[in-house]
């Protein structure tokens, strides 16, 4: 389970209770499946890899946490994944999703 950081108002540049929200979500998820769960702040898993903040520099430079994920990723994963191909900011979030959960496995990001 990722561990969100709440950035100043100056810098915010989203909603700090949809993480509230995600957070009860994925709580209620964990505790109804009985699995367990531990927190992980962005940096133990990938260091200071940051997400690009533009568009355009996206399309330039890609995401390293992207590039990594798919790499590690067997070919049946890799299609499982519901990769986002219309929507930039989401396809950041689905790979740190599937970098998360490489490193929580071993598989990467270590």
């Amino acid at each position: 389970m990722s561990h969100g950081r709440f950035v100043p108002p100056d810098h915010d540049k989203g909603d700090a209770n949809t993480l509230i929200e995600l957070g009860c979500v994925v709580g209620a998820v964990v505790g109804a499946l009985g699995v367990p769960a531990r927190i992980v702040r962005p940096h133990d898993w990938k260091g200071s890899i940051r997400k690009p903040e533009r568009k355009i520099d996206y399309e330039l430079d890609g995401y390293v946490v992207e590039h990594r994920a798919r790499n590690h990723l067997s070919p049946q994963e890799a299609a499982a994944v519901k990769w986002p191909t219309s929507n930039w900011k989401r396809m950041l979030d689905v790979a740190d999703g599937v970098g998360i959960g490489l490193w929580a496995l071993r598989r990467a990001f270590g």
